[in-house]
């Protein structure tokens, strides 16, 4: 397993649950990693398509606007994120 250098932020990443859609399963992923629902604020039509350099495998990553500054986020699963600066 690969892991982040200390101290970095990644993209939240998981896999599609049965019948889930990309966008469902990125507000579920963002949810379980920092406690933030993001359902409000996406748009399945505003997305990158890219090739993960660790995976060697096509990713989609949604285009979030209209987020607040500041936002309370914290780990919604245990151990899930070490630290929040």
């Amino acid at each position: 397993d690969l892991e982040a250098p200390s101290g970095l932020w990644t993209f939240p990443s998981g896999k599609l649950e049965a019948g889930e859609k990309e966008a469902e399963a990125a507000i579920r992923e963002v949810m379980e990693e920092i406690n933030l629902d993001i359902a409000p604020y996406i748009d399945d039509m505003q997305h990158v398509n890219a090739i993960s350099t660790d995976l060697e495998a096509p990713v989609k990553l949604f285009i979030i606007t209209g987020l607040p500054a500041r936002l309370p986020v914290k780990p919604n699963v245990k151990k899930e994120v070490a630290k929040i600066a």
